[in-house]
Formats: structure tokens, C-alpha cells, sequence
């Protein structure tokens, strides 16, 4: 898909596989099969960005091949690599501002270079691998760096900033105004983000993102934790983990295998006042086999 491609599918079918998703459909032992439901179903499977570089950053050379070819399969030319946050919120806004009640999601250039690398791995030079590393691992030093900066707040009074409630609230959008480079960017004013909030569910998932890391790091939520005796320990989710919250805005069904992240994602979810389905890689593979 080039660049200035849009997203034209109807958006109940579009499901968006975190990057736990693509390992487990990569690996499944009956991946055709479930590559051919896909087809059957009309279901129209997204990967982002963030998942791209997340796979490209991979060690094992046959492991990375193997996900960027499944995941060039299921994509296709024609579906749009989802933006990152950052980018793909200002395609509500150019909306918002016509008076529109609809958005038109397209892909930048940066986006179609990922998209690119992902359908010819072996042409990405080990110099571009480098790059998108050290970018991935931007995105977790900037979610580290809120913590750091909010270790000595706490214990919060009030209500969670991830509620609607306080999402709601102008001095919030005040804050996060201050606080949000893109805000400033695209010449929005703290009174803009009410408007904004109301007439996209792409930013209401992104404050609601941005509010819940507030709550995580204010909480103090552990870097680790054991989600049953027998599993081993989960890490909190990161950088990349939450970016993907806004993703939310976009597809109404988010498949991921990670239980930490998914209760993470349904909070961000129910804080933004959106009803979206988070649903586990081993339920939803189960489910389609059944169809």
C-alpha cells in the first residue's frame, strides 16, 4: 500500500493483532486454515507500526522472516499499516475541523517504508534494523521516563485520571495540552480536546491512554507479577504495549495474548467510554475455528 492510501473496509470486520498475535498465528499448527477463515469471514486483520518494528527488531533471522511473511499475507497491498499514535491522531482532527463526523485513515510514508521492509525482510539493511531498534526503544524509555518523573506522587486522592470523569474534565485537557507535543503541533487549544474527544474515538482512547499512564506510574505498578502460580512472572506492559491503546479507536476487536496487557487495554477502554472487545489469541483462534 502506498503512501496516502486509505482505510475503505467496513470497520466491524477490522480486528488489530498485537505483536503477540502475529507470534502465535505464525506459529499456530493450523495458521492456513486460520488464514483462510480470515477470507471466508471478511475479517481484515491490521498490524501498525509499532508491530513492524517490534518484529523487526527480532534477534533470530529465520523467526523475524517468518512474522514479517505472515503478517505481509494476512495485510495485504491494499490495507493501510497503522500509524503510529502520534500520526495517526491528526487524521480526526483534519475531520474534525472540516465539520466531518467521519475520519479517513491513511498510511504515511514512514509507515510505507515499515510496511515495505515487512514484505522484503532480507532487503533491510542491518543500518535500517539498527534504526528501527533504537525507535522501539524510544518508545520504552519515554514510558520508563513518566515513571521516573511521578515517582514521589502519590498516593493519588480522587478518582483514577483513566475514568470518564476525569477525561472529561477541562483542567485535565489542560494538562495534557501542556504536556503533548502533538497538541501543540497540530494548534489545538485545551478547549479544542473536549470537541475532539467527543467527535473521535481515536482521541478518546488516545487521552484515556495518556491518563492511564498517569494512574500506573502514581500507583506505583510493579515492573513485574506473576499471573498464576504455574506461569512465570508478566512484565508491566511498556511503551510500545500502551501506544497501541489508540488502536482501540480504530478496530472494535484488539487480540493480543498477554493477560496483564489485556486488563491494562480494558481499563484504557472503559476509562475512554467505549465498548470494545479484548479478547485472548488462544479464544479468538478457538472461536474462528468453530465458524
Amino acid at each position: 500500500m502506498t503512501a496516502g492510501a486509505v482505510l475503505e473496509v467496513d470497520p466491524s470486520t477490522l480486528v488489530y493483532f498485537e505483536t503477540s498475535a502475529w507470534n502465535c498465528l505464525a506459529r499456530h499448527p493450523e495458521k492456513e486454515d486460520l488464514l483462510g477463515a480470515f477470507d471466508r469471514h471478511g475479517i481484515q486483520v491490521l498490524a501498525s507500526v509499532i508491530v513492524a518494528g517490534e518484529i523487526l527488531r527480532t534477534g533470530d533471522p529465520e523467526i523475524w522472516r517468518t512474522l514479517c511473511d505472515v503478517v505481509a499475507r494476512v495485510q495485504g497491498e491494499m490495507a493501510p499499516l497503522l500509524d503510529h499514535p502520534e500520526h495517526l491522531v491528526r487524521y480526526p482532527v483534519e475531520a474534525w475541523r472540516r465539520g466531518d463526523s467521519t475520519s479517513v485513515i491513511r498510511q504515511s510514508r514512514a509507515a510505507s517504508v515499515l510496511l515495505r521492509y515487512m514484505t522484503n525482510p532480507d532487503a533491510v539493511t542491518p543500518e535500517e534494523r539498527t534504526e528501527v531498534k533504537l525507535w522501539v526503544n524510544a518508545m520504552h524509555e519515554d514510558h520508563a521516563s513518566v515513571f521516573r518523573a511521578l515517582a514521589h506522587i502519590g498516593p493519588r486522592a480522587g478518582p483514577p485520571f483513566c475514568s470518564p470523569e476525569v477525561l472529561a474534565r477541562p483542567d485535565f485537557h489542560r494538562l495534557f495540552a501542556e504536556k503533548v507535543p502533538v497538541v501543540a503541533e497540530l494548534g489545538l487549544s485545551a478547549g479544542d480536546l473536549g470537541g475532539l474527544a467527543a467527535a473521535s474515538d481515536i482521541w478518546k482512547v488516545y487521552l484515556a491512554a495518556a491518563a492511564f499512564t498517569i494512574d500506573a506510574a502514581i500507583d506505583r505498578m510493579p515492573e513485574t507479577r506473576r499471573i498464576r502460580a504455574v506461569t512465570r512472572p508478566q512484565k508491566r506492559p511498556g511503551g510500545p504495549d500502551v501506544r497501541q491503546a489508540v488502536y482501540l479507536g480504530v478496530c472494535p476487536t484488539f487480540v493480543l495474548r498477554d493477560e496483564w496487557f489485556q486488563e491494562c487495554l480494558a481499563e484504557i477502554a472503559c476509562g475512554a467510554g467505549l465498548e470494545r472487545r479484548i479478547v485472548s489469541t488462544d479464544e479468538f483462534f478457538a472461536e474462528l475455528a468453530r465458524r
